[in-house]
């Protein structure tokens, strides 16, 4: 049985590639769902449901608060990203 200092190790991003290639990711899927959330919340507002049109445009206030903090943060001084 492997250890659990042996298993974090090796979920480490080293590669400088991997770690740029996951920032892509996380940013491509979230531009992608804000665009389906802009949709959807362009969708609700003739339907008359009471809130939805607040509450996809809460989403798409946190889906911008993640592609920041993705785009500044997450490979900055804080060391290795450990999935």
């Amino acid at each position: 049985m492997r250890s659990v200092k042996y298993k974090l190790r090796s979920k480490v991003l080293t590669s400088s590639q991997d770690k740029q290639r996951l920032k892509n990711t996380i940013l491509a899927a979230t531009s992608a769902l804000q665009t389906i959330l802009g949709l959807a919340k362009e969708i609700a507002g003739p339907t008359g449901v009471p809130g939805l049109q607040a509450g996809i445009g809460g989403l798409l206030a946190v889906l911008d608060i993640i592609k920041v903090t993705c785009s500044n943060s997450m490979w900055g001084s804080q060391g290795p990203l450990i999935l």
